[in-house]
């Protein structure tokens, strides 16, 4: 039902001039005409006809004017174009392809337009029925039309949708909908307002809405049984949707789940929320990421997938709800179980090491990182938005790349053995890394396959925990050092002083207490 608060107004149109009148000036033609009419005729007239008739001859013309005077206050002659507007109004209203009529408070028509008659199909006004005389028989719009009779009385319109299992003339066949919409209107003549409504068929519309709605319940239950899973992540990592088929794979029960109640974080291991993280870096981009990482089930198990994930920007250019598409490792037709296998072992492997890997192209960019690497970097890839824009230069800080940059063209010329590089990561104030380069196999070198853009393999350790700890171990040398010279230092002075107070003990046996040197000694000797 919609109504508003505003009480029952006349009514009048924004625009209502739909030709222009020229009866005003016309009028003034008329009275110019008419008074030089009655000078002619009494210059002419007073010498042949006489001054009585004369008289009587503009008597008729005053009597003319006040016969037209008087109709113009009764209002039988208007000079403006109210009417024609009124004409004009009025067939507008009649054309309507909406029925609509008019009654009084006692329920009598007091206008019905073609269309409404079409509608009931009734061919004279004898025929014709309001609208709660037609609707009151019908159980399924008898409290519809009750209830907004009641609003109207009260002041307000309103306007309502109802389906009758049947149209509203005898051969009309099915089920049909209804909009009906009534307000109350004043009137002059009238001590109470008049009622107005509407009604219009809308079946065509209401049909059209339940053919789009049942596609789209076909379109969702198509995307729910899938051979694929699907899911859809707000910016906050809350899923907001995901498929029958997803659902099953990870023991997900679809009549509990509840939008923003599950995060993407609880169904992903290990780091692979690191690679999730990073593919940001790409939304509004347009750009699919492809990620290999291991989802947890409910009963505690893991599932490795394949994801096609899409993050779009709003139209406000801030990230949008992600699209992910997920692809299930672990099936597939028999021939390719041994392939698809080793790609699962090897995804694993990469992805769950502790060990940040990467694999560099021959120009030093970033290409294939693991689930470490982009966790280890994640300042640094956030600030090249995404890693592929990032290089092995972006790694470490400005001062200590040569030292890097040696082992990259040392691994990129194809030498066996590379001393690892202990350097500080860039932008982390107080860590620290070790940076492993070597050569990649020897057949992406050729410049054939895709592994040519795979040059060089990279692996980096924090080494941040461990310098702390050479550095306490260090800081406790020194103190146990420091301790031993100590100690020594010590232990040799006691012995000075053992010797002393020994010999300053038999001096004090072979001097009195008397003698003026014994004083001394036991000075001495304290």
């Amino acid at each position: 039902m919609d109504s508003n608060e505003k009480p029952a107004n006349p009514v009048e149109p924004l625009i209502n001039t739909p030709g222009r009148s020229m009866g005003i000036a016309r009028l003034f033609a008329l009275g110019l005409v008419l008074a030089i009419v009655a000078m002619l005729i009494y210059v002419w007239g007073k010498e042949r006809l006489g001054e009585p008739a004369i008289l009587a001859v503009l008597g008729g013309l005053a009597g003319i004017g006040v016969f037209f005077m008087f109709s113009l206050v009764l209002g039988f002659i208007q000079l403006s174009s109210v009417r024609r507007a009124d004409d004009f109004s009025k067939r507008l209203v009649d054309g309507m392809d909406s029925g609509v009529v008019v009654n009084d408070s006692e329920g009598r028509i007091v206008y019905a337009n073609r269309a409404y008659a079409d509608m009931i199909g009734a061919s004279n006004e004898s025929e014709a029925m309001g609208i709660e005389t037609l609707f009151s028989r019908r159980a399924e719009a008898a409290e519809v039309v009750y209830r907004m009779t009641n609003a109207v009385r009260t002041g307000h319109p309103i306007a309502e949708e109802f389906r009758l299992p049947s149209g509203l003339k005898r051969d009309d066949t099915g089920a049909r909908w209804f909009r009906l919409r009534a307000r109350p209107m004043n009137l002059d003549g009238y001590s109470k307002p008049l009622t107005v409504w509407q009604v219009s068929d809308v079946t065509s519309d209401r049909r059209r809405q339940e053919t789009a709605f049942q596609e789209l319940q076909n379109a969702i239950h198509y995307l729910d049984h899938a051979p694929a899973g699907f899911f859809s992540a707000e910016k906050n990592g809350g899923i907001v949707y995901l498929n029958a088929t997803l659902a099953d794979w990870l023991g997900i029960d679809l009549a509990r789940f509840e939008p923003d109640r599950v995060n993407v974080r609880d169904i992903v291991l290990g780091d692979g929320m690191a690679l999730l993280d990073a593919a940001r870096s790409e939304a509004g981009s347009g750009k699919t990421v492809v990620i290999d990482l291991d989802m947890a089930k409910s009963d505690g198990t893991s599932l490795p997938v394949r994801l096609y994930h899409r993050m779009p920007a709003n139209s406000d250019g801030a990230p949008g709800a992600t699209r992910t598409l997920v692809i299930n490792r672990m099936l597939g037709d028999g021939g390719d179980a041994a392939l698809r296998d080793a790609e699962v072992r090897f995804t694993r492997f990469f992805n769950n090491t502790p060990f940040a890997v990467a694999s560099l192209d021959g120009e030093g960019r970033i290409r294939r990182p693991n689930a470490a690497f982009q966790k280890l970097f994640a300042n640094q890839i956030a600030g090249k938005n995404g890693v592929s824009n990032l290089t092995f230069s972006d790694l470490v800080p400005a001062a200590d790349i040569e030292g890097l940059r040696e082992a990259w063209t040392a691994a990129l010329e194809g030498q066996g053995t590379i001393k690892p590089v202990d350097l500080p990561i860039a932008g982390e104030k107080g860590r620290f890394g070790r940076y492993f380069f070597n050569t990649a196999m020897m057949s992406d070198m050729d410049g054939g396959g895709d592994g040519d853009n795979e040059r060089v393999i990279l692996q980096v350790m924090e080494t941040t925990e461990q310098r702390a700890l050479e550095e306490q171990f260090a800081q406790g040398q020194k103190m146990q050092a420091v301790g031993q010279l100590a100690g020594g230092v010590a232990h040799d002075f006691n012995n000075v002083l053992t010797a002393i107070i020994g010999f300053s003990d038999l001096l004090l046996a072979n001097h009195r207490p008397s003698d003026p040197s014994f004083q001394d000694i036991m000075n001495i000797k304290q």
